[in-house]
């Protein structure tokens, strides 16, 4: 018999957001496909309806401040701070840890575009 991972490691050429209690990290890939720069925006969205079990959610860069939390350099990435917006966010998905940003899955409304979050977590502890 020959056994496999449960939960597959995610190539770390993927755009991911780690989730934590009070902020969350974007890696470099991520940065680098929402074209984050220090002191930039970003929004996390839903569609207004939707059917089916999971609600999508989506991130990405805004210039509407309304509703959108300001990006900090750490390092190559960004970190967003926001207890509530933590809390809403591990509702959401799947609770605090790592999830892929996907290119493929975008919904462009005026002129911004935003990425679906797949919501399955990946679970190793060094994604960042």
């Amino acid at each position: 018999m020959e056994l496999t991972n449960l939960i597959q490691d995610m190539p770390t050429d993927q755009p991911r957001l780690r989730v934590y209690g009070t902020h969350a990290i974007f890696n470099s890939v991520a940065v680098r496909l929402l074209e984050l720069k220090p002191g930039d925006y970003v929004r996390f969205s839903k569609p207004r309806i939707h059917t089916g079990n999971k609600t999508p959610i989506y991130v990405g860069k805004t210039t509407n401040i309304n509703g959108a939390f300001r990006v900090f350099k750490k390092d190559a990435r960004m970190r967003v701070n926001g207890t509530v917006l933590m809390r809403k966010l591990q509702e959401s998905l799947d609770g605090p840890g790592c999830y892929r940003i996907c290119p493929e899955d975008s919904v462009t409304e005026n002129g911004e575009t935003q990425y679906n979050i797949f919501f399955r977590k990946y679970d190793k502890k060094d994604t960042d």
